[in-house]
């Protein structure tokens, strides 16, 4: 039992807190390169800005999409929109 005990702990605890240091790095690094592109400024600023934007987008974007899309979670939002 000690041994299932190990392993376990070893898969969901270390694994996952590994993952979730990955996605906060790229994050971070996402939003640094997004500083370098608007400090160069003019088109190579620009596709630096962008290249930036996209690792952090992913950072975010993909996390959201399982849980929406997998787990169902965003079934139960209403798409009808109403006047005010």
């Amino acid at each position: 039992m000690d041994r299932l005990r190990k392993v376990l702990d070893r898969i969901f605890i270390d694994g996952l807190s590994a993952m979730a240091q990955g996605l906060f790095a790229t994050l971070i690094i996402g939003t640094i390169i997004q500083q370098i592109g608007t400090l160069l400024g003019g088109t190579f600023g620009d596709m630096i800005y962008v290249i930036g934007k996209a690792a952090a987008s992913l950072t975010l974007g993909v996390p959201m999409c399982f849980m929406t899309v997998l787990l169902g979670w965003g079934t139960s939002i209403s798409t009808s929109s109403s006047a005010v």
